[in-house]
């Protein structure tokens, strides 16, 4: 009886870790479409989000869940991935170099799943991912999992047509994208990733450090209140507009010196611009109407708020037409013409949901002393 139960015990065991090592070597694909996925990975990635936002160094901050998007799946060889998008914001205690600016207090972590059936249904199995944020460096946010031999990224520039990856050995690989995401099968273990990303007319978009911003103006008394924003700024006049080109700035901002002329002459240079994703705020605009027929939008001006007006901006739809709107002076935003011009931008209309450290406490916003703009005082709007 004992010999009896030592070997169906022992077998059972046997049973067990061929079960185990079956599992971990066998790759079983989901029978799901790919939507019946995205429901299942949202649920499991937010819940998931408080242990992925977790900061190992301590910082006096911290990493808040804002939204959760599952971007992409698809099957790569034999096996199913996909590729997630978790923002957050950073929240409570002070961070120097962010805190002033809402340039780098909302960021974002990318990350690559592979997904995999179970009897119960499927599994979302670790993988990568990293941080990052909206601005800076380069169009697109990438990760390589060398083990894997997947590349996976995000297109924070929605205008990116094509990733060329370059290798010490081999041929370059040319990777579309697929709804502002890249996902592909590459080479294993590759030492030095060479990543260069064009538009759709086939030019290489510049890298950046920050967003660039050209302003339209000859009063060098409207600059001192920028000389400390988080910006990468020129000046320009408005007869310079047609020498801007769409892949070496973000936005274009026109102060009241230059209405007059680029209204009279540089409208179709402005169309095009936003049209290619360049979007274009009249700062401290007050006759919207005027500027709204310059540009033929077929829409009645942006409805008067309570809120002062800090500029009215011209911007591309998805569908290639024009829309306008007004940036307000929004205590929830620390810096509503970067934040408004990013988001139009980047076509990321989470960067104008309200801040929830600063509501939380408005004591500690620094906008609270902002005046509306005026024609006679202007130098203490904070941006």
């Amino acid at each position: 009886m004992n010999k009896r139960y030592i070997l169906v015990v022992g077998l059972l065991l046997l049973a067990a870790i061929g079960y185990i090592i079956f599992e971990k070597v066998y790759y079983w694909p989901p029978d799901m479409d790919p939507e019946a996925i995205k429901e299942i990975a949202y649920s499991d990635l937010k819940e998931q989000a408080p242990q992925l936002l977790q900061d190992r160094y301590k910082q006096p901050y911290q990493k808040e869940f804002s939204q959760l998007e599952i971007l992409d799946v698809k099957k790569l060889g034999e096996k199913t991935y996909l590729v997630f998008k978790l923002d957050y914001e950073m929240v409570g205690g002070h961070y120097d170099y962010i805190e002033k600016y809402d340039i780098g207090s909302r960021g974002y972590l990318l990350g690559l799943r592979l997904v995999e059936k179970t009897w119960k249904g499927i599994t979302i199995k670790p993988g990568m991912d990293f941080q990052t944020s909206y601005v800076g460096v380069g169009p697109v946010d990438c990760g390589y999992h060398p083990d894997q031999g997947i590349i996976y990224g995000y297109c924070k520039d929605p205008r990116t047509a094509k990733m060329v990856l370059g290798r010490a050995e081999g041929d370059p690989i040319t990777i579309l994208p697929d709804n502002r995401v890249f996902m592909a099968d590459v080479p294993r273990k590759i030492a030095d990733l060479d990543l260069h990303f064009f538009n759709d007319q086939d030019i290489e978009m510049e890298m950046s450090y920050n967003l660039r911003v050209a302003f339209v103006t000859e009063d060098n008394g409207v600059l001192e209140q920028y000389t400390n924003t988080p910006l990468e700024w020129w000046t320009v006049n408005s007869d310079d507009l047609p020498d801007l080109s769409p892949d070496a700035i973000d936005a274009v901002w026109i102060f009241p010196d230059q209405y007059r002329k680029t209204l009279n002459n540089h409208i179709p240079v402005l169309k095009q611009l936003a049209l290619e994703g360049i979007p274009v705020l009249f700062i401290g605009a007050t006759d919207t109407a005027s500027v709204l027929k310059s540009f033929s939008i077929d829409k009645p001006a942006p409805p008067k708020s309570s809120d002062p007006v800090e500029a009215l901006y011209i911007a591309s739809e998805d569908d290639n037409t024009l829309k306008s709107g007004l940036v307000l002076l929004n205590d929830t935003l620390i810096s509503p013409l970067v934040e408004t011009s990013m988001a139009l931008k980047y076509k990321q209309p989470v960067l104008l949901e309200p801040r929830k450290d600063l509501l939380k406490d408005p004591d500690n916003n620094p906008k609270a002393d902002s005046i509306p703009i005026t024609k006679t005082n202007t130098s203490r709007i904070k941006y």
